[in-house]
């Protein structure tokens, strides 16, 4: 299975380097160059920062995100895994 990065990032207009959980670095001219990639494994974003004029997207495997614990963390709530069914 493949995957592409979240759309949105199409709106940067840096340049974009993608650092992957084992060191690997993808650099691309820009947001919509980046969306256009193939991606082997599915990530979530650790970290974002900006280093002399690029956007720096650090990656985690998404399997090692505990997304329930950060929701309720950020919110106070417990997730509703039901809500809009």
């Amino acid at each position: 299975m493949t995957y592409k990065l979240n759309p949105e990032i199409r709106k940067i207009t840096s340049l974009v380097e993608l650092v992957f959980p084992d060191g690997e670095k993808r650099q691309f001219e820009n947001g919509v160059e980046a969306c256009s990639a193939v991606i082997e494994n599915r990530y979530v974003v650790r970290e974002l920062r900006a280093v002399e004029g690029t956007v720096v997207i650090i990656l985690q495997n998404a399997d090692e995100t505990d997304w329930i614990k950060e929701q309720i963390e950020r919110t106070g709530v417990e997730p509703n895994l039901f809500d809009g069914v």
